[in-house]
């Protein structure tokens, strides 16, 4: 029994190894979450589990919290906002093959939600079973412009915004919501033709840092801390003013986005 116990305690630790071999080497080119990876690995930042926050009690701390920055700004000016030129109007999105959704299930991280059916593990190696019915269904949604309900289900795991915050206080919360790898697939295929539609259009703002391929927060402040040397070595004055919002995502105007 000792040799066994010795054994499959020796696999254990290969496993372990081996996992985070690969999940370290996946990452090398995408600092936030290599760093994300050593914090899990070396056990950092993890607040005490804290079972006095049921689910409603988060539930209801956010939606006050969105009804209240509703209400601090429903005597606000209409927003204003640059209308698109005439004639940029991208009223259909290009059909995808088979081809397209096996290599989306390949790139896919190594991670799933709760709610989802089936393991990523498990998609990848059965990629080319799955495609033709995917694409299909992902054809289908492009088409008619429909999403299915199922897609929009997702597990919300609330996690404190830094470590050494009270995990017993609501408001240091941060909900984390987690879709299925099928609706994470067919975002993925939107957002990949409404961004090339925007780089063609050259609609993009030319500062904008967020959700485009070689920008992030490391570009963006490279950017103005530039600004400050040039203004400073002209002999000018630098001042630099921040701007938080608060419940910002879920207080978007949606017939503006629209």
């Amino acid at each position: 029994m000792a040799g066994v116990a010795t054994l499959l305690f020796s696999l254990l630790r290969q496993k372990r190894a081996a996992f985070w071999s690969s999940k370290i080497d996946a990452h090398q080119h995408q600092p936030s979450r290599l760093w994300r990876s050593f914090d899990q690995l070396l056990g950092r930042g993890r607040a005490p589990v804290v079972n006095d926050i049921s689910a409603s009690v988060l539930h209801d701390f956010f939606d006050d919290k969105v009804a209240a920055v509703r209400a601090a700004t429903a005597i606000a000016d209409p927003p204003h906002f640059t209308p698109v030129p005439a004639g940029y109007v991208l009223n259909k999105c290009l059909p995808i093959t088979p081809a397209d959704v096996v290599e989306l299930i390949n790139a896919l991280p190594d991670k799933q939600s709760a709610t989802n059916p089936l393991s990523t593990w498990l998609s990848k190696r059965s990629a080319d079973v799955l495609a033709p019915f995917l694409c299909q269904l992902f054809n289908l949604s492009l088409q008619y412009g429909c999403v299915p309900s199922s897609f929009k289900a997702s597990y919300i795991t609330p996690l404190l915004k830094k470590a050494g915050l009270d995990p017993a206080d609501v408001r240091f919360y941060g909900p984390i919501s987690n879709l299925t790898v099928i609706s994470k697939l067919l975002e993925r295929i939107v957002s990949s033709q409404v961004v090339k539609y925007l780089k063609d259009k050259v609609l993009h703002p030319d500062l904008q840092s967020a959700y485009r391929a070689m920008h992030s927060t490391e570009t963006s402040v490279l950017k103005v801390f530039s600004d400050i040397l040039l203004a400073l070595d002209s002999g000018n004055l630098a001042m630099i003013t921040m701007l938080d919002l608060s419940a910002a995502f879920d207080s978007v105007d949606h017939d503006t986005l629209l």
